[in-house]
């Protein structure tokens, strides 16, 4: 009696295992690998992908800002950037992007980068559980030194020039000459040149207004320039700060 008990629980047990089995499993599946956004061209009016970035409240005034595609998941709660500044090792956790007021940002700046290294980043999206998708592509840039803008001058034959110095030892072969006007305190895109220094050129540099963009007088207003150094290696560069001046 006591054996047919015995195996009666036993294929009890066998029995619930296999329904069990049966069962459906509200499995959900981690984040898709994340997709980053590829570089704009260099002259673009609104630039996208990874480039360098002037702002006020970084350490050096320099930052590398990369931006990515939003992943759709319902259950995503945010990503996760990681640098390094070697190519492929010794990644670690830069910073998570979570949901703010209902938006999860699909850009970062880094405000934490030294001139002349290369940072390499990766992204990971998360989700409500804490699980993690593939590795995104591996982006990297490098800043280099700014150019120092010395201002907007009229000339005696009313011509604008736009004056700025290079680093010494940092002089570009290519730059971007950015001029915004002002349209009810909104800056819109004027002129975005790229231009080749010829030889000639060296650390001080003296342009005009017909030079850099083939007008010769602007209109009443209120304008901003910029100038972007264009390194000579891939996703290297940097920007200026802007300077604002007035036509009357």
């Amino acid at each position: 009696m006591k054996y047919l008990y015995t195996v009666s629980l036993i294929v009890l047990v066998f029995y619930l295992l296999l329904s069990c089995d049966d069962q459906p499993v509200n499995k959900v599946d981690p984040p898709a690998r994340v997709v980053l956004i590829s570089n704009s061209a260099d002259t673009s009016s609104v630039e996208h992908g990874i480039d360098a970035i002037y702002l006020n409240e970084s350490p050096d005034k320099n930052s590398i800002f990369f931006e990515w595609r939003p992943n759709g998941e319902s259950t995503l709660a945010g990503y996760e950037m990681y640098r390094s500044v070697f190519a492929n090792q010794n990644y670690t956790s830069l910073a998570r992007v979570v949901e703010n007021f209902g938006i999860i940002d699909t850009f970062y700046i880094d405000n934490s980068i030294s001139l002349n290294i290369r940072y390499y980043y990766f992204i990971r999206a998360f989700d409500d559980l804490d699980q993690y998708g593939e590795p995104s592509d591996t982006i990297s840039y490098e800043v280099i030194e700014n150019p120092i803008l010395l201002g907007s001058i009229i000339t005696d034959t009313t011509a604008l020039e736009f004056i700025w110095n290079f680093p010494a030892f940092a002089v570009p072969q290519y730059f971007v000459f950015r001029l915004e006007i002002s349209e009810n305190e909104i800056y819109r895109n004027l002129y975005s040149k790229l231009i080749e220094i010829s030889v000639e050129y060296g650390q001080h540099q003296e342009w005009t207004l017909a030079e850099l963009t083939q007008e010769t007088t602007l209109s009443p207003g209120k304008y901003r320039w910029r100038i972007d150094s264009i390194g000579s290696e891939y996703n290297q560069g940097a920007e200026s700060a802007w300077f604002i001046f007035i036509i009357q």
